[in-house]
């Protein structure tokens, strides 16, 4: 018998922010999916811009340069990766519809992502991107290593 392709995907609770925001009564969830071959091609494309240089007269000193920010590449990991969610605008309305989010068969849709994923406060990026981690797990950075 041959492997059967198969994406793990997982849905968790965001219990610290729930617990932040004062959310006792619901739970807020992420659903993540296991990045693709070629997902996870584009985020190492983003790295082929990164240029280091040695001084000779200084053989300690490496200049690296990059041409991304680390927020933009968490920001790209979770737009390839999550898949849904119920967190909601201050309208009440989903922040992440599942029209704008990657699905089976369907690329998300980045613009309306990047404005979506914009209006989260940070202590939400970093949880979300604990679970984007958690499922993908070769895409773990030590803390600090791009900034």
């Amino acid at each position: 018998m041959s492997i059967r392709l198969s994406i793990i995907e997982k849905e968790f609770v965001l219990e610290r922010s729930d617990k932040l925001y004062g959310n006792e009564a619901g739970k807020t969830t992420v659903t993540i999916r296991q990045a693709t071959q070629s997902q996870n091609e584009r985020i190492e494309g983003l790295f082929k811009g990164i240029k280091r240089r040695y001084n000779d007269k200084t053989p300690d000193e490496v200049i690296v340069e990059q041409e991304f920010s680390v927020s933009e590449l968490r920001r790209i990991q979770a737009m390839t990766t999550l898949v849904g969610s119920n967190i909601e605008n201050e309208a009440g309305e989903l922040l992440f519809p599942p029209e704008i989010l990657a699905g089976k068969g369907r690329e998300p849709n980045e613009k309306k992502f990047q404005v979506a994923w914009g209006q989260l406060p940070m202590d939400i990026v970093d949880e979300i991107m604990e679970k984007v981690y958690d499922v993908n797990i070769s895409w773990r950075m030590p803390v600090g290593e791009l900034t």
